[in-house]
């Protein structure tokens, strides 16, 4: 009978010995991203206030059907349903009526106008001045 002699190899590493140690260091490598991030210094110029952001996602999804939009210190617009609102500003408080749906408080001031078919809104907010597109009104699209 003819013996060959297999000589085993047993340098290097088996499949689930490298899965295992990749996983590990993807572990360590994500909590240590999420350690540097969270002890970065916090530039606040870039931050935006949480209500704010909400108060303008609910203003333009209110805006989505809106039509025979007016501009100026409040904003008139028209529903699906022919309903007449209004975004006005009351005791610092952004406001869509009928009703009394506050949508943000700490406003000071704010401007409501319309560039070329789109609907922005500018605002001082806790002494800092914002700019948001809020939504579109292309029946009074403007030439420019």
């Amino acid at each position: 009978m003819y013996r060959q002699w297999i000589r085993k190899n047993n340098s290097g590493f088996t499949l689930i010995e490298v899965l295992f140690s990749l996983s590990i260091s993807m572990i360590i490598l994500l909590n240590c991203s999420l350690f540097i991030k969270s002890i970065k210094p916090f530039d606040q110029q870039y931050t935006l206030d949480h209500s704010l952001q909400n108060s303008m996602a609910t203003l333009s999804f209110e805006l989505n059907c809106a039509h025979q939009v007016s501009y100026g210190q409040q904003l008139t617009f028209y529903n699906e349903d022919n309903e007449k609102n209004q975004v006005i500003l009351d005791n610092e408080q952004l406001v869509i009526t009928p009703g009394y749906n506050i949508l943000c408080d700490k406003i000071e001031q704010v401007y409501f106008y319309n560039k070329d078919g789109l609907i922005y809104l500018d605002c001082i907010y806790q002494n800092q001045n914002y700019t948001f597109f809020i939504g579109s009104d292309y029946e009074n699209k403007t030439e420019g």
